[in-house]
Protein backbone atom coordinates (compact mmCIF):
# COMPACT_ATOMS: atom_id res chain seq x y z
CA UNK A 1 0.00 0.00 0.00
CA UNK A 2 1.49 3.41 -1.23
CA UNK A 3 1.62 6.07 1.83
CA UNK A 4 1.98 9.58 2.19
CA UNK A 5 3.96 10.94 4.82
CA UNK A 6 2.57 13.44 6.35
CA UNK A 7 4.06 16.79 8.26
CA UNK A 8 3.40 17.25 12.26
CA UNK A 9 0.77 19.78 11.90
CA UNK A 10 2.07 20.92 15.48
CA UNK A 11 -0.07 24.36 15.94
CA UNK A 12 -3.01 22.70 14.92
CA UNK A 13 -3.16 19.86 17.42
CA UNK A 14 -3.47 22.40 20.61
CA UNK A 15 -6.10 21.50 22.92
CA UNK A 16 -8.72 19.70 19.71
CA UNK A 17 -10.57 16.40 20.73
CA UNK A 18 -8.60 13.62 19.02
CA UNK A 19 -10.87 13.72 15.76
CA UNK A 20 -11.15 17.21 15.63
CA UNK A 21 -6.68 16.49 15.52
CA UNK A 22 -7.57 14.48 12.77
CA UNK A 23 -9.93 16.15 10.71
CA UNK A 24 -7.36 19.21 10.36
CA UNK A 25 -4.31 16.97 9.70
CA UNK A 26 -6.48 15.31 6.92
CA UNK A 27 -7.26 18.22 5.37
CA UNK A 28 -3.71 19.65 5.63
CA UNK A 29 -2.39 16.54 4.21
CA UNK A 30 -4.59 16.34 0.96
CA UNK A 31 -4.43 20.00 0.78
CA UNK A 32 -0.44 19.71 0.80
CA UNK A 33 -0.83 16.63 -1.70
CA UNK A 34 -3.08 18.51 -4.60
CA UNK A 35 -3.17 21.65 -4.08
CA UNK A 36 -6.66 22.33 -3.08
CA UNK A 37 -9.36 22.64 -0.08
CA UNK A 38 -10.85 19.53 1.00
CA UNK A 39 -13.67 19.12 3.74
CA UNK A 40 -13.93 15.85 5.88
CA UNK A 41 -17.50 14.32 6.26
CA UNK A 42 -16.68 12.17 8.63
CA UNK A 43 -13.92 10.25 10.64
CA UNK A 44 -14.56 6.81 11.93
CA UNK A 45 -12.61 3.75 13.06
CA UNK A 46 -11.65 1.61 10.60
CA UNK A 47 -11.42 -2.25 10.60
CA UNK A 48 -11.96 -2.33 14.79
CA UNK A 49 -11.73 -5.87 15.72
CA UNK A 50 -8.96 -6.73 13.56
CA UNK A 51 -5.04 -6.55 13.18
CA UNK A 52 -5.92 -3.30 11.49
CA UNK A 53 -7.17 -1.12 14.36
CA UNK A 54 -5.29 0.86 14.25
CA UNK A 55 -6.63 3.01 11.47
CA UNK A 56 -9.46 5.64 11.37
CA UNK A 57 -11.48 5.52 7.97
CA UNK A 58 -13.99 8.22 6.43
CA UNK A 59 -14.86 10.60 3.89
CA UNK A 60 -13.96 14.13 2.74
CA UNK A 61 -14.83 16.44 -0.35
CA UNK A 62 -13.17 18.63 -2.60
CA UNK A 63 -14.74 21.99 -2.18
CA UNK A 64 -14.20 22.12 -6.01
CA UNK A 65 -16.75 19.30 -6.31
CA UNK A 66 -18.41 18.43 -3.39
CA UNK A 67 -20.32 15.44 -5.60
CA UNK A 68 -16.83 13.64 -5.15
CA UNK A 69 -16.34 11.76 -2.08
CA UNK A 70 -12.95 11.04 -1.19
CA UNK A 71 -12.29 7.66 1.02
CA UNK A 72 -9.01 8.29 3.02
CA UNK A 73 -7.48 6.52 6.06
CA UNK A 74 -5.33 8.04 8.83
CA UNK A 75 -3.02 6.43 11.33
CA UNK A 76 -4.30 7.14 14.69
CA UNK A 77 -1.00 8.38 15.80
CA UNK A 78 -1.48 11.11 12.78
CA UNK A 79 1.60 10.43 10.91
CA UNK A 80 0.25 8.76 7.63
CA UNK A 81 -2.83 9.39 5.39
CA UNK A 82 -3.97 7.41 2.63
CA UNK A 83 -6.51 8.46 0.24
CA UNK A 84 -8.21 7.67 -3.28
CA UNK A 85 -9.21 11.10 -4.45
CA UNK A 86 -6.96 10.54 -7.74
CA UNK A 87 -9.09 7.81 -9.18
CA UNK A 88 -12.47 9.44 -8.13
CA UNK A 89 -11.01 11.96 -10.38
CA UNK A 90 -9.52 9.71 -13.27
CA UNK A 91 -12.68 7.86 -13.51
CA UNK A 92 -15.00 10.80 -13.24
CA UNK A 93 -12.78 12.51 -16.11
CA UNK A 94 -13.71 9.36 -18.14
CA UNK A 95 -17.19 9.20 -17.96
CA UNK A 96 -17.81 11.59 -20.76
CA UNK A 97 -15.82 10.47 -23.44
CA UNK A 98 -17.05 6.90 -22.29
CA UNK A 99 -20.59 7.94 -22.53
CA UNK A 100 -19.98 9.02 -25.94
CA UNK A 101 -18.84 5.68 -26.99
CA UNK A 102 -21.58 3.77 -25.41
CA UNK A 103 -24.11 6.64 -26.81
CA UNK A 104 -22.74 5.73 -30.71
CA UNK A 105 -23.90 2.09 -30.01
CA UNK A 106 -27.42 2.83 -27.33
CA UNK A 107 -28.31 6.32 -28.19
CA UNK A 108 -30.53 6.52 -24.65
CA UNK A 109 -27.04 5.07 -22.09
CA UNK A 110 -26.32 6.49 -19.26
CA UNK A 111 -22.95 5.87 -17.37
CA UNK A 112 -20.76 5.05 -14.30
CA UNK A 113 -17.57 4.74 -14.09
CA UNK A 114 -15.26 3.65 -10.96
CA UNK A 115 -11.68 2.70 -10.66
CA UNK A 116 -11.06 0.16 -8.49
CA UNK A 117 -7.58 -0.20 -7.13
CA UNK A 118 -8.03 -3.06 -4.55
CA UNK A 119 -5.95 -1.97 -1.46
CA UNK A 120 -3.64 0.55 -2.83
CA UNK A 121 -3.87 4.16 -2.67
CA UNK A 122 -2.07 5.90 -4.89
CA UNK A 123 0.50 8.04 -3.88
CA UNK A 124 0.90 10.61 -7.19
CA UNK A 125 -1.39 12.92 -7.45
CA UNK A 126 -1.64 14.39 -11.14
CA UNK A 127 -5.40 14.97 -10.91
CA UNK A 128 -5.29 15.85 -14.91
CA UNK A 129 -3.53 11.85 -15.46
CA UNK A 130 -5.33 10.16 -17.84
CA UNK A 131 -6.29 6.30 -17.23
CA UNK A 132 -4.04 5.11 -19.91
CA UNK A 133 -1.56 7.14 -17.58
CA UNK A 134 -3.23 5.62 -14.48
CA UNK A 135 -2.80 2.01 -15.58
CA UNK A 136 0.97 2.56 -15.78
CA UNK A 137 1.83 3.33 -12.37
CA UNK A 138 -1.24 1.03 -11.24
CA UNK A 139 -0.92 -1.80 -13.37
CA UNK A 140 -3.28 -5.18 -13.44
CA UNK A 141 -4.15 -7.00 -11.64
CA UNK A 142 -4.38 -3.62 -9.19
CA UNK A 143 -6.44 -1.43 -11.43
CA UNK A 144 -9.75 -2.41 -12.77
CA UNK A 145 -11.91 0.52 -14.80
CA UNK A 146 -15.49 -0.67 -13.90
CA UNK A 147 -17.94 0.92 -16.06
CA UNK A 148 -21.50 0.76 -16.18
CA UNK A 149 -24.01 1.70 -18.80
CA UNK A 150 -27.82 2.12 -17.97
CA UNK A 151 -30.41 1.77 -20.43
CA UNK A 152 -34.41 2.23 -20.58
CA UNK A 153 -35.34 -1.81 -20.63
CA UNK A 154 -38.51 -0.81 -22.85
CA UNK A 155 -36.34 0.33 -25.55
CA UNK A 156 -34.93 -3.03 -25.24
CA UNK A 157 -37.42 -5.84 -25.12
CA UNK A 158 -40.46 -6.70 -27.26
CA UNK A 159 -44.45 -7.27 -25.96
CA UNK A 160 -43.67 -10.87 -24.83
CA UNK A 161 -40.21 -9.55 -22.86
CA UNK A 162 -38.19 -10.95 -25.58
CA UNK A 163 -34.67 -9.30 -26.94
CA UNK A 164 -32.73 -9.24 -29.79
CA UNK A 165 -29.76 -10.71 -28.50
CA UNK A 166 -27.93 -10.92 -31.46
CA UNK A 167 -28.15 -7.58 -32.16
CA UNK A 168 -26.83 -6.32 -28.46
CA UNK A 169 -24.48 -9.11 -27.94
CA UNK A 170 -22.62 -7.34 -31.44
CA UNK A 171 -22.97 -4.13 -29.62
CA UNK A 172 -21.17 -5.65 -26.68
CA UNK A 173 -18.36 -6.41 -28.65
CA UNK A 174 -18.20 -2.85 -30.56
CA UNK A 175 -18.99 -1.40 -27.64
CA UNK A 176 -15.21 -3.55 -26.69
CA UNK A 177 -13.51 -2.66 -29.49
CA UNK A 178 -14.23 0.75 -29.20
CA UNK A 179 -12.89 1.01 -25.40
CA UNK A 180 -9.43 -0.90 -26.77
CA UNK A 181 -9.10 1.27 -29.28
CA UNK A 182 -9.15 4.02 -27.00
CA UNK A 183 -6.91 2.80 -24.15
CA UNK A 184 -9.75 1.66 -21.50
CA UNK A 185 -8.60 -1.75 -21.23
CA UNK A 186 -8.80 -3.64 -17.74
CA UNK A 187 -11.67 -2.90 -17.51
CA UNK A 188 -15.50 -4.66 -16.41
CA UNK A 189 -18.22 -3.52 -17.76
CA UNK A 190 -21.59 -4.18 -17.22
CA UNK A 191 -24.94 -3.27 -19.28
CA UNK A 192 -28.01 -2.79 -17.01
CA UNK A 193 -31.24 -2.29 -18.26
CA UNK A 194 -33.40 -0.81 -16.10
CA UNK A 195 -37.17 -0.13 -15.69
CA UNK A 196 -38.54 3.09 -17.19
CA UNK A 197 -39.10 4.32 -13.54
CA UNK A 198 -35.84 3.70 -11.91
CA UNK A 199 -33.99 4.86 -15.64
CA UNK A 200 -35.36 8.02 -14.91
CA UNK A 201 -33.90 8.48 -11.40
CA UNK A 202 -30.52 8.01 -12.82
CA UNK A 203 -29.44 11.55 -12.60
CA UNK A 204 -30.65 11.34 -8.59
CA UNK A 205 -28.85 8.40 -7.82
CA UNK A 206 -25.22 9.49 -9.76
CA UNK A 207 -25.79 12.73 -7.21
CA UNK A 208 -26.65 10.51 -4.25
CA UNK A 209 -23.90 10.14 -1.66
CA UNK A 210 -23.40 6.05 -2.59
CA UNK A 211 -22.84 4.34 -6.15
CA UNK A 212 -25.43 4.29 -8.79
CA UNK A 213 -26.05 0.58 -8.05
CA UNK A 214 -26.36 1.11 -4.11
CA UNK A 215 -28.71 3.42 -4.79
CA UNK A 216 -31.20 1.47 -6.92
CA UNK A 217 -30.10 -1.69 -4.42
CA UNK A 218 -31.92 0.48 -2.00
CA UNK A 219 -34.73 1.41 -4.02
CA UNK A 220 -35.23 -2.41 -4.12
CA UNK A 221 -35.12 -2.73 -0.30
CA UNK A 222 -37.37 -0.04 0.55
CA UNK A 223 -40.35 -0.46 -1.88
CA UNK A 224 -39.73 -3.57 -3.84
CA UNK A 225 -39.42 -1.84 -7.08
CA UNK A 226 -38.42 -3.77 -10.18
CA UNK A 227 -35.66 -1.90 -10.95
CA UNK A 228 -32.90 -4.31 -12.44
CA UNK A 229 -34.16 -6.23 -15.56
CA UNK A 230 -31.72 -7.76 -16.81
CA UNK A 231 -27.86 -7.15 -16.52
CA UNK A 232 -24.87 -8.56 -18.83
CA UNK A 233 -21.23 -8.32 -17.71
CA UNK A 234 -17.87 -9.19 -19.52
CA UNK A 235 -14.34 -8.13 -19.16
CA UNK A 236 -12.12 -6.80 -21.05
CA UNK A 237 -8.23 -7.71 -19.92
CA UNK A 238 -5.25 -5.75 -20.06
CA UNK A 239 -3.98 -7.12 -23.63
CA UNK A 240 -7.61 -5.68 -25.09
CA UNK A 241 -9.31 -9.25 -25.51
CA UNK A 242 -12.73 -9.54 -24.08
CA UNK A 243 -11.97 -12.56 -21.62
CA UNK A 244 -15.70 -14.39 -21.66
CA UNK A 245 -16.91 -16.28 -24.43
CA UNK A 246 -19.93 -15.14 -26.24
CA UNK A 247 -22.09 -18.53 -25.45
CA UNK A 248 -20.97 -17.57 -21.43
CA UNK A 249 -22.40 -13.81 -22.25
CA UNK A 250 -25.12 -15.04 -23.60
CA UNK A 251 -26.15 -16.93 -20.73
CA UNK A 252 -26.97 -13.60 -18.91
CA UNK A 253 -30.17 -13.37 -21.08
CA UNK A 254 -31.07 -16.85 -19.88
CA UNK A 255 -30.55 -15.59 -16.34
CA UNK A 256 -32.76 -12.82 -16.54
CA UNK A 257 -35.29 -14.04 -18.75
CA UNK A 258 -37.49 -15.01 -15.65
CA UNK A 259 -37.35 -11.35 -14.42
CA UNK A 260 -38.25 -9.89 -17.78
CA UNK A 261 -41.28 -11.72 -18.12
CA UNK A 262 -42.31 -10.44 -14.23
CA UNK A 263 -41.54 -7.10 -15.42
CA UNK A 264 -43.64 -7.64 -18.91
CA UNK A 265 -46.59 -8.85 -17.07
CA UNK A 266 -47.01 -6.38 -14.61
CA UNK A 267 -46.25 -3.71 -16.56
CA UNK A 268 -49.55 -4.81 -18.94
CA UNK A 269 -51.75 -5.34 -15.93
CA UNK A 270 -51.41 -1.43 -15.57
Amino acid sequence: MFVMLVTTFSTLLGCQSPSEKAEKVIEAALYEKYGEEFVVDYIRDGYAGTMNSNILRGIARPKSDPSIRVTFEITKDLERVYDNYLNKVVAKNAETPIEALAQSLWPDSRIEVALDTNLVYPEHNDIAMSYEEFLGYYPAPITTLLIGVYLNVDDYIDKDSAMDQEGEMEKYLNFAKLLVEHKYVNSGISIIYLSPEAYGLFDEAKNADTSVSDFYRKLAQEGKKLNYITIVGYDINADGNVQETEEEIYRFFDLWEEKRTLYREKSDSF
